[in-house]
């Protein structure tokens, strides 16, 4: 056995280490790139952004308690409907 059948192998490995070491590096970086881009465009959309009026707010609110209710009550009437079909079924 030569000395270059015995230390190939273990070349080989370390530079694989370094080199997922490096490509493990540059996901890192994309990542944080990624992340501050992010946060960047989060507080530009919180700079532009404005506080609504009260008259606003609360015509949404109603918008969204209606919607709310409404399908809440078709929910209901659904497993009425279901309920009253199983039990006359048995």
């Amino acid at each position: 056995m030569s000395g270059h059948d015995f230390f190939w192998p273990i070349v080989s490995f370390v530079h694989n280490i370094d080199r997922f070491k490096y490509s493990n590096l540059a996901v890192k970086y994309e990542f944080l790139s990624f992340v501050q881009q992010k946060v960047l465009e989060i507080t530009q959309t919180l700079k532009l952004a404005k506080k609504t009026s009260k008259d606003d707010y609360m015509t949404h609110l109603r918008l969204v308690l209606l919607g709310i209710g409404i399908v809440g009550g078709i929910a209901f009437v659904i497993k009425l409907i279901a309920e009253f079909l199983t039990f006359n079924g048995e």
